[in-house]
């Protein structure tokens, strides 16, 4: 659903900030 989402999505940018250099 919507919410889902939009926390799978923080998530995703959330590993992208602590981990920038590991992608």
């Amino acid at each position: 659903n919507e919410e889902s989402d939009l926390i799978a999505d923080k998530f995703t940018n959330y590993n992208k900030l602590i981990r920038p250099a590991k992608h």
